[in-house]
């Protein structure tokens, strides 16, 4: 069920990291094994740790987790199956999200007396409505994958055949713009949450500024004004 624990969730941090410096890479696409995307933290090894703390499992985890929401590149899950508690935190984290139209997500941790420690009190309520968000952290249940894409969570789910294909569509899309324009509007639209609606203003025309005579601008005009496909370094 692709349970986070201490061994998946180290190397998944890693990778990151990894993928983070490869300019070659310009798509990060996350997905499970089946029949999961991510069932949440490993039960058995949360239960062995006596404390967070230096490298315990849930600090691990929340950095990955961290390491994801804030990755540089575009990244796009692709949810294979069941996700939950931890797993659900981990799809917030991600840019767009895709689903088999057979999965089903919740969160669960009320299943067991478990408390979000990545995002699922905090993030949730700000993607879908807070009435919903409630429920689904309250009750622990797990619904069908239809009600996140209606409240806007998926952008869109496809047949478990043609899932991955789709994905490798938009990824492939995605690929093909600027990566330097990308990374600078993820940034701010991190950055700026919670700012408000002035101070957000500011802080994107002090990214444009900082955007202007980059190479990929340079590029992209030259490129229109040649009516040629432009080639972007990220620079």
């Amino acid at each position: 069920m692709n349970a986070l624990n201490l061994e998946l969730s180290s190397s998944l941090l890693a990778k990151l990291l990894e993928i983070e410096l490869d300019d070659s890479i310009r798509v990060l696409v996350i997905t499970g094994s089946a029949p999961a995307f991510c069932a949440g933290a490993d039960l058995n090894e949360v239960m062995a740790d006596p404390a967070p703390g230096e490298d315990a499992l849930i600090d691990v985890i929340v950095s990955a987790l961290g390491r994801v929401r804030h990755f540089k590149k575009p990244v796009i899950a692709a949810v294979n199956g069941i996700t939950l508690a931890g797993g659900l935190e981990l799809l917030m984290c991600c840019d767009l999200v895709y689903a088999s139209d057979e999965a089903m997500i919740g969160d669960g941790h009320a299943n067991y007396g478990l408390f979000p420690a990545a995002g699922g009190a905090v993030i949730l309520p700000r993607l879908i409505p807070m009435c919903e968000a409630k429920k689904l952290l309250f009750t622990g249940e797990y619904i069908d994958v239809k009600h996140f894409k209606k409240w806007g969570l998926v952008n869109d789910t496809f047949p478990p055949n043609f899932l991955y294909k789709e994905v490798q569509n938009i990824a492939d899309r995605l690929s093909k713009t600027s990566p330097l324009v990308i990374s600078r509007m993820k940034r701010v639209i991190n950055d700026t949450d919670g700012e408000t609606r002035e101070a957000a203003l500011h802080h994107e025309f002090l990214e444009f500024e900082s955007h202007y005579r980059s190479y990929d601008m340079s590029e992209g005009v030259k490129a229109f004004k040649g009516k040629r496909k432009p080639k972007f370094k990220g620079a």
